[in-house]
């Protein structure tokens, strides 16, 4: 399972830790990666290798046929954990 999620340092909280932790297996091994906001433009990168180009082709089809979850706040990471 892969996930993004785009927050704001002040919404990197113990509770959203806690709110993925709670959906995910308890063996699960988890990475973390941090990106601050870069000023060059994503699409040129992503676009700037034949792997990079079919990876967001692939995800523009996922995105199309229903396959992405989207999260837009804490709260809806919570409620997802709970089944809501």
């Amino acid at each position: 399972m892969e996930a993004t999620y785009t927050l704001h340092p002040n919404e990197f909280t113990t509770e959203f830790i806690d709110s993925i932790k709670a959906f995910l297996k308890p063996n699960a091994t988890i990475v973390v990666k941090i990106t601050e906001e870069a000023e060059e433009d994503t699409t040129a990168y992503l676009l700037s290798t034949e792997n990079n180009k079919n990876a967001l082709l692939t995800s523009i089809a996922e995105e199309q046929e229903g396959k992405v979850i989207r999260f837009n706040s804490i709260l809806d990471v919570q409620n997802f954990a709970d089944g809501k």
